[in-house]
């Protein structure tokens, strides 16, 4: 069997979907999968991979592309290969890690705020956003993959809560593979709890930080815990914005911006923090990071409404989305619980089962044969 994963973003661009792609093209082809990553990113430097990696085809390419494959399988809302599989009679597979087929922006999160996740309400909200053409340009394209969904093999969705909010036909649930195995050494190194607490992530509005800052501020006011720290890795446009909320809170000598990590950089910096949040305000498709924060041993709280809670499992605690009320007492009742930081790191150990990118990548190829079938 001969697969072609369409990445539209790919290594060395950093991100889920890249992560995501190249690890499901790595274990596809340790399972005896030949595999081709095709993909619109360029690279300066030459491809090292175990599988083949097409950087922008042109059409004829793809063309040749699309017959040498047996599958052709799309991860994320692009439709670059899906009019030549469907003219040469090649089943394709869509992977949808958000609501591209529900909703213009595809994510229900726009400029800082929640945005409608159905077709016309989307399209109304952009009409007031953007201006009418501007808005019914992308409504076209919103319809064009709505039809789309229609005619391909399978859609999966990458949790059980995105099959919800998009009801697609011919759809399955396959979770997103990611490598988690590089997080489980954080738990073999010596902790020294320099940071109560510790967000990973992109400092953009929809992963909360403003909601986790708030809650923290909440809870350093509280008698024994004036000096309780917070870490706060990752990079994003509004990261000057958190700073200065921050100061304004009276947190600057409680919380630490780092600033983006990766590697043996990210591992140390996660050694050195206990309870792990992740205040997500928008409805996380899925949540990567949640599982390598609990492949690192951390216990976490997380925000209720998305694919967060479902990755989480009873691993975790949960607060209603940008309630940062509710996540001011989640984080004193785990900060002040021991036994209960144990209970939930123990039962990440089984949750964790469930994502290993070897058994999801069985999950896969069970699919790609039932397909061709």
């Amino acid at each position: 069997m001969n697969v072609l994963i369409y990445s539209h973003l790919f290594l060395p661009s950093v991100g889920g979907i890249e992560i995501v792609s190249a690890t499901l093209a790595e274990n596809l082809i340790k399972h005896g999968i030949r595999c081709t990553v095709v993909t619109n990113t360029p690279s300066e430097l030459p491809d090292n991979f175990i599988y083949s990696v097409i950087r922008r085809p042109s059409l004829l390419e793809k063309i040749t592309l699309v017959r040498k494959h047996d599958i052709i399988h799309s991860n994320g809302a692009s439709l670059a290969f899906f009019f030549v599989a469907i003219l040469l009679n090649k089943p394709f597979i869509w992977t949808h890690g958000g609501y591209q087929v529900t909703c213009i922006d595809g994510l229900g999160w726009v400029d800082g705020e929640k945005a409608p996740l159905t077709p016309w309400a989307s399209y109304k909200f952009h009409i007031k956003r953007k201006g009418l053409i501007s808005a019914s340009l992308n409504f076209m394209k919103l319809i064009i993959r709505i039809i789309a969904s229609k005619f391909v093999s399978k859609n999966i969705a990458i949790t059980e809560w995105v099959s919800r909010r998009q009801v697609l036909p011919k759809q399955m649930v396959i979770y997103n593979p990611f490598p988690i195995t590089a997080f489980k050494d954080v738990k073999k190194m010596t902790k020294s709890n320099l940071y109560d607490f510790v967000f990973l992530g992109r400092l953009v509005s929809e992963k909360g930080v403003e909601t986790l800052l708030r809650a923290f501020a909440l809870l350093i006011k509280d008698i024994g815990h004036e000096n309780k720290k917070l870490l706060l890795i990752g990079d994003g446009d509004r990261r000057i914005q958190y700073e200065g909320l921050a100061q304004e809170l009276g947190l600057l000598n409680n919380v630490l911006f780092a600033g983006k990590k990766t590697g043996k950089d990210l591992v140390n910096a996660l050694s050195t923090s206990r309870i792990a949040v992740i205040p997500s305000e928008w409805e996380e498709p899925m949540g990567g990071v949640a599982l390598e924060l609990m492949a690192a041993g951390k216990p976490l709280i997380v925000s209720k409404n998305g694919g967060l809670a479902e990755c989480v499992g009873d691993a975790a605690l949960l607060f209603e989305n940008s309630n940062y009320l509710q996540l001011y007492e989640q984080m004193k009742t785990l900060i002040e619980d021991t036994d209960l930081q144990v209970q939930l790191c123990s039962n990440a150990d089984k949750q964790l089962e469930r994502f290993e990118p070897a058994f999801l990548t069985q999950e896969y190829i069970f699919m790609y044969r039932s397909v061709l079938r």
